[in-house]
């Protein structure tokens, strides 16, 4: 019996081997991928919640370090409150922002340069001696 050229017999034995170590190979590479996925999956969610917990972290410090220097800010504050500062002879007290000048007893109010003098509620206007009254009064009077 002659076999055309090129062919073979088949081995039904080598067949099967080949077939099982196929399959076997396949089942061992998706298993390996499957672990590795897994793996990277498991990496990348640990990561995750490393960076959450860190920001998380890092939050609750700065809140706690504002609220501490809010309470020392107002602590000094209130310290400075009470607290009378000793001066050297001759050195004028110190006035913080927005703070009136204080006047000794007797001292009259002092006014910056081109600023009318005030008048108590109810008080006439004072004419400087010699000043006339105003006219006005006489205008209206006369019709």
């Amino acid at each position: 019996m002659t076999l055309p050229k090129g062919y073979v017999i088949p081995n039904k034995e080598a067949e099967e081997k080949a077939k099982r170590e196929a399959e076997e190979k396949a089942k061992r590479e998706a298993e390996e991928k499957a672990k590795r996925e897994a793996e990277e999956k498991a990496k990348r969610e640990a990561e995750e919640k490393a960076k959450r917990e860190a920001e998380e972290k890092a939050k609750r410090e700065a809140e706690e370090k504002a609220k501490r220097e809010a309470e020392e800010k107002a602590k000094k504050r209130s310290r400075r409150k009470g607290q009378k500062r000793s001066r050297r002879k001759g050195q004028k007290r110190s006035r913080r922002k927005g703070q009136k000048r204080s006047r000794r007893k007797g001292q009259k109010r002092s006014r910056r340069k081109g600023q009318k003098r005030s008048r108590r509620k109810g008080q006439k206007r004072s004419r400087r001696k010699g000043q006339k009254r105003s006219r006005r009064k006489d205008y209206f009077k006369s019709y």
